[in-house]
């Protein structure tokens, strides 16, 4: 039986950083880059239309209810917030934010 991939929104205010990830998971046989968003706005339209499985955002938490929003427009979504540096405290903000996980950018390459 042949399983769906995982579909993944990437949500980045940085067009290279985006780029760079969507070129790196799109070498995986169990994922599927379903959009990119470069801001909020652009985020809360596309995963709305696209209800991805994941949601990586690597924009700053300065907006309290960004996740608590975009989750209300894409319910089943899973959101992951991609950070450059993390603390304890940015975890902390982030799972109290409504984020299912924390990782910092440098691990992902």
């Amino acid at each position: 039986m042949i399983e769906r991939p995982n579909t993944v929104l990437i949500a980045s205010e940085s067009p290279q950083f985006a780029n760079l990830l969507s070129r790196r998971l799109g070498i995986e046989q169990d994922i599927e880059i379903v959009g990119q968003a470069s801001d909020t706005k652009e985020l809360m339209s596309v995963s709305q239309d696209t209800q991805p499985d994941i949601i990586l955002l690597n924009f700053g938490l300065e907006e309290p209810n960004l996740i608590k929003n975009v989750k209300i427009g894409a319910p089943a979504s899973q959101v992951v917030l991609i950070v450059q540096d993390r603390t304890a405290e940015t975890a902390r903000m982030a799972m109290r934010a409504g984020a299912q996980d924390i990782l910092c950018a440098g691990s992902l390459f």
